[in-house]
């Protein structure tokens, strides 16, 4: 009896070593929803190369939830979504992040992680400015105050956000703040500006040093690297010269065969030149192109969507899924050619080879295919 009783003991200890040691390959995302019972919490991962669903939960009616993510080995970015709402997690550990929020997370508490404490803080922030400008603009009717009053708190948000990177370079809420847009879509940080690279070049130099095989740390020094080519060459400065160029610039690169396809194979139709990260593009977004280019191709419409994903075989599926022609660019030099540095962005080029306009909206082209 004794002996049963000691192997019994000796199974349920094997069985907590080997639960801990699976734990020990997640991170936990636990807490409270006010309001949201019956509701189903998600987890997802916001990677630079694919948005993945890593677990889901019904909400208890109380408003509790769990949901659990692996471990990777370099800083990644989740956001946790409930209905149409969301909060942004940095996660580099097996963590157990404790969150207690209203539905909307416009009221949240966190602990257990001080990346994501600070994250939320930054995200804070920014609704902060959001709120404060849009009170300016309802009480102001003058556009200059209004611009003024944008730029200074665009201008202190940047000083503030600039000295935490400074001291911070290797956090993955540096990284967050390089590239997140704030009030009425403006990206304060832009690699191309001067007074801006140092700050990417920074971070990107301490994340090569701490996540040398981290896909956002080839990305960031690809970037940096890109720059300062274009500096020492002077291409942007060329490319932003004063004198007018209407006619498109002609690129060539592989679709999801491997062929070479060029821009100009498509010249004698409008199209939409897209610059794009496929993995970034959601099905919404996509089905609406479909929409628009099954209704106009009869008519002379077609895209060109040029790719910046890292990850191929996620984008040889997306690509071979979709209609018109996708291009990967792995060394992103359409970003130099065509003078951009936000995506996705686009241009439209009119059926005689000339652009007609960028950063066109889906209304604005179907008003333009109809009249051409």
């Amino acid at each position: 009896m004794n002996l049963l009783r000691y192997f019994l003991f000796s199974v349920s200890a094997l069985s907590l070593v080997f639960t801990s040691c699976t734990d020990s390959d997640h991170f936990v995302v636990t807490g409270t929803v006010d309001g949201a019972g019956g509701s189903t919490a998600y987890l997802v991962r916001e990677g630079i190369d694919s948005v993945v669903v890593c677990d889901s939960v019904a909400i208890a009616s109380s408003g509790k939830f769990k949901l659990k993510g692996k471990r990777r080995p370099e800083p990644e970015f989740y956001s946790l979504r409930v209905d149409s709402a969301s909060l942004w997690l940095a996660v580099d550990s097996s963590e157990h992040i404790e969150v207690t929020a209203d539905r909307k997370f416009t009221s949240c508490r966190l602990k257990g992680s001080v990346h994501s404490e600070q994250l939320l803080q930054w995200q804070h922030y920014i609704r902060c400015i959001d709120d404060s400008l849009a009170r300016f603009i309802t009480s102001q009717n003058d556009r200059n105050k209004v611009d003024s009053a944008l730029f200074a708190m665009v201008s202190a948000y940047k000083d503030t956000a600039n000295s935490f990177i400074q001291k911070n370079a290797a956090s993955p809420v540096s990284y967050y703040l390089l590239f997140k847009k704030v009030t009425m879509g403006l990206q304060p940080f832009e690699p191309v500006q001067r007074e801006d690279f140092h700050a990417f070049a920074v971070v990107a130099n301490a994340w090569n040093k701490r996540y040398p095989s981290s896909l956002r740390s080839l990305y960031l020094k690809d970037l940096v690297q890109n720059v300062q080519r274009l500096k020492q060459t002077e291409t942007f400065q060329q490319a932003t010269a004063n004198t007018p160029r209407t006619g498109f610039v002609d690129l060539e690169y592989p679709n999801a065969s491997g062929k070479m396809v060029k821009l100009s194979d498509l010249k004698g139709r409008n199209v939409l030149l897209e610059f794009c990260y496929l993995a970034q593009m959601s099905d919404e977004v996509n089905q609406t192109l479909k929409t628009l280019y099954d209704k106009y191709r009869g008519k002379g419409f077609d895209i060109y969507m040029v790719t910046f994903d890292r990850n191929i075989e996620v984008w040889k599926q997306k690509a071979a899924a979709l209609p018109w022609t996708v291009v990967l660019d792995s060394g992103q030099t359409a970003a130099q050619t065509y003078n951009f540095r936000n995506v996705p962005t686009n241009y439209f080029i009119s059926k005689d080879g000339n652009i007609v306009g960028r950063d066109v909206t889906l209304a604005e082209m179907e008003d333009y295919l109809k009249s051409h």
